[in-house]
Formats: structure tokens, sequence, C-alpha cells
């Protein structure tokens, strides 16, 4: 066996032994997203109370902030599609605070 097919083998072998549990992760992530959650919604005013926090943590700058980039509409939306109703709950009081 030369340098090049021992090289392959080994990482074969690594791929093999990091991609298997991720995989099997999704999978189990799948089977519990399945399950529906109350939905999750936000007014106008709490969204304009996440951009601007999402602004202070990202700011403009001679880049695009937070608010140029969609942050605030991508809060939302991992709120609702990977939280369920205790933080929901959280978060919004957090908002409302």
């Amino acid at each position: 066996m030369n340098r090049r097919e021992a090289i392959q083998r080994a990482t074969l072998v690594l791929g093999s032994a990091f991609s298997l549990p991720t995989l099997m992760a999704m999978d189990h992530w799948q089977a519990e997203k399945q399950v529906q959650v109350a939905g999750f919604t936000v007014t106008d005013q709490q969204k304009q109370i996440i951009a601007e926090v999402a602004e202070m943590i990202i700011p403009k700058t001679s880049t695009p902030g937070a608010k140029d980039t969609g942050v605030p509409a991508f809060i939302v939306m991992m709120m609702q599609d990977c939280y369920k109703t205790p933080e929901h709950t959280s978060f919004l009081e957090g908002v409302k605070a």
C-alpha cells in the first residue's frame, strides 16, 4: 500500500465516523419536527423591537447591518420552525421586557 492509498482509506474511515452520527441526529431531528407545534406569531411592535435589538448587535457600518440583511425575519422564522411553546413564551417575555 502506498501513501496515497493510505490517505484515501484514512479519509474514508474518518468521514464515515463523522458522518454517521450526524445522519442519525438529522433523522432523529426530522422525526421530532413532524410533531405540530402551536403557532408562533409576533405583532408589528414586537417585530420592530426584534429588529432594533438585532441592529444593536450587528450595526450598519461600511457593511450592511442586521436590518439590511434580513436578520429580524430570520429570527422570527427560526422561532417558528425550530422552537416549541416554552421557548416561544420565554422569547416573547424577553421582547416584552
